[in-house]
């Protein structure tokens, strides 16, 4: 219905769009959702956790968050603004890179004989877990214009939710913190907030895993070339993969990584995770 608007309609639309960006906020209207819990492949219990919860939004606002979406994507994308190597929430990322990446490290710490540990994490209802205060620095972090950073914040203020179930909706409940698992622009705000931990880890030259490679070039010549990257984490959206060299290297990248979880209330989904090490010392415990 959105796409086939006459002119007046996208007119109206255009103007309603502008309005809210110049007030940073949204028509009250657009934060009464309702939540649709969809069963995970346990069975229900009765037990929230055993569903993945949906938000279902108004069709106006998704649009219109969908616009800036596309707009701070591009601007993060054009002038490399997140530094932190996650790849996803950006035009153009897939699970290719991270995927190619890992198989390449993990090639070459057997090759080499090089120890090599690895920690796969996932983060338990990671949309939910976004504080919007902390989410407010991360967006001054990285210089968001005030009004559309005000506009981003008031999105996920004062949402009113009822939860679809096989006997009606619910009475409304008004949330707390967090961003909507449905909303547009909950990716790249996830992406924002994540990126400080990331390049807190590795920017720190102490941590991580080293790959090099040489080749030469011309093999007339004795000319050998090499090129390095250090390597500390691989993330693509909330799955994140932590890279060490040692036990006690990984500990310190955790450490670094827990201060962050506790202050923003995060989990780590324990049952997700798992550790692999390749040529680790055979007297570990």
């Amino acid at each position: 219905m959105i796409k086939n608007l006459g002119k007046k309609g996208r007119s109206i639309l255009s103007k309603l769009f502008h309005i809210c960006i110049l007030k940073s906020n949204i028509p009250e209207d657009w934060k009464a959702s309702n939540i649709y819990p969809i069963p995970k492949k346990e069975g229900w219990e009765v037990r929230l956790h055993n569903t993945r919860p949906i938000v279902l939004m108004k069709t106006i606002r998704k649009c219109f968050t969908k616009i800036i979406t596309n707009r701070l994507s591009l601007i993060c994308k054009d002038h490399q603004i997140l530094r932190g190597p996650n790849f996803a929430g950006l035009p153009g990322e897939s699970t290719q890179e991270p995927i190619q990446l890992l198989n390449n490290i993990c090639e070459e710490a057997r090759e080499e004989g090089k120890e090599l540990w690895i920690l796969l994490q996932d983060t338990a209802k990671a949309f939910d877990t976004v504080n919007l205060e902390m989410l407010d620095k991360a967006l001054q972090r990285i210089k968001i214009p005030e009004n559309i950073n005000r506009l981003i914040i008031a999105l996920f203020k004062n949402r009113q939710f009822r939860t679809i179930t096989a006997f009606g909706l619910t009475d409304a409940i008004t949330a707390g913190d967090g961003i909507d698992q449905g909303e547009t622009i909950s990716p790249l705000l996830w992406r924002i907030f994540y990126d400080l931990l990331l390049c807190k880890i590795q920017e720190n030259k102490a941590l991580g895993y080293e790959l090099e490679c040489s080749w030469i070039p011309n093999t007339n010549l004795p000319e050998k070339r090499s090129i390095k990257t250090r390597n500390t984490t691989i993330a693509y959206m909330d799955d994140t993969t932590w890279i060490a060299r040692s036990k006690k290297n990984m500990q310190q990248i955790l450490d670094d990584a827990r201060e962050f979880y506790m202050a923003n209330d995060s989990q780590i989904n324990s049952l997700k995770s798992v550790l692999i090490v390749i040529n680790g010392k055979k007297d570990l415990k």
